[in-house]
């Protein structure tokens, strides 16, 4: 209840400061915030934020008349300063397109490596050669840690059936199989191509 309360009081303080509350909410405003040190505070931060606003000079007919007197200016400009600056720009378009068509001509200093993603049909050097598929409820950090352990990198998956193919240099894929087929959260791993 005294959690209400002190919700109560600081959604109302504005209204507070302001002297805008009912009578009976400003009694049980009042009343809170005088057992309440965090209110006390936020009341003398609302009541200086309420003094600088009233501070505020609100002539709204000046700040049209000053906004009317600026744009007549502007307009009043002379017309050899438009076309300059616009002249300046389309130089500016006509470089940066120039930048870029050069940039087009500039061959490549070093090979890029090629980018494979997991959907994307794997090169025949970057082809899986086990297939795994981990119990449904096995976390990203067991997966992590069975892969680890057998030296596996993961090369495509997940398949329909939640399978993961996995690369594991062909020296060791038996003793990868091994240790995947004794990871508990392992249903199945299998060899792929050859023996």
């Amino acid at each position: 209840m005294e959690r209400d309360e002190h919700r109560e009081a600081q959604d109302l303080m504005p209204w507070f400061v302001s002297g805008r509350l009912e009578p009976a909410e400003r009694a049980r405003v009042q009343a809170h915030v005088d057992g309440c040190a965090e209110c006390q505070a936020d009341l003398r931060t609302e009541a200086r934020l309420e003094a600088e606003v009233a501070r505020l000079p609100l002539d709204v007919e000046r700040g049209w008349a000053d906004m009317r007197a600026r744009l007549a200016s502007e307009d009043a400009a002379p017309p050899a300063r438009r076309p300059a600056v616009a002249a300046w720009a389309g130089w500016g378009v006509a470089a940066a397109l120039a930048v870029t068509a050069g940039a087009a001509w500039i061959p490549q200093l070093k090979p890029q490596p090629e980018y494979h993603v997991l959907g994307e049909a794997p090169a025949a050097s970057q082809a899986g050669n086990i297939v795994v598929v981990f119990l449904p409820d096995t976390t990203e950090q067991r997966m992590r840690e069975a892969l680890k352990a057998s030296e596996a990198r993961l090369a495509d998956g997940p398949t329909a059936a939640n399978g993961y193919v996995l690369r594991v240099a062909p020296e060791k894929r038996s003793a990868a199989l091994a240790k995947l087929r004794a990871n508990k959260a392992v249903v199945v791993a299998e060899p792929l191509g050859g023996s």
